[in-house]
């Protein structure tokens, strides 16, 4: 059905795109997320927020919970030396906010980008 090397039939494959980020903490690699993966960060937010409506939620605060919970699921390789317990659902306790502030920034970035190539692929 989809060109075997276009973007969206290696995705069909279950071939996701990549992306390698350096930080001074050494290099993450993160995964384009999936529908179903975008369902685990959508329950894994609202578990978060305990129930809570998003409108009586402070912005900051809803803004880091989404971050964090993205970055648990998107995650899919840490750097050699990165503490354990900071990885997947407990990157939240990482208490390098710039470096999780850039990661997410990166992240968005590249699904948007790679959002934008199987859009336009014919």
């Amino acid at each position: 059905m989809f060109e075997e090397n276009s973007l969206i039939g290696k995705i069909s494959r279950g071939d996701y795109p990549k992306k390698t980020v350096k930080t001074k903490y050494g290099t993450f690699t993160m995964r384009f997320c999936s529908g179903k993966d975008k369902t685990v960060i959508t329950r894994k937010l609202s578990s978060k927020l305990g129930g809570v409506p998003v409108d009586s939620i402070p912005g900051e605060f809803y803004g880091r919970a989404l971050r964090d919970v993205t970055l648990s699921v998107a995650i899919v390789d840490y750097p050699t030396d990165f503490p354990d317990e900071f990885k997947r659902d407990d990157i939240e306790d990482f208490p390098d906010e710039e470096v999780k502030n850039r990661l997410f920034k990166l992240f968005s970035t590249f699904s948007s980008d790679t959002q934008d190539t199987i859009s336009r692929e014919p």
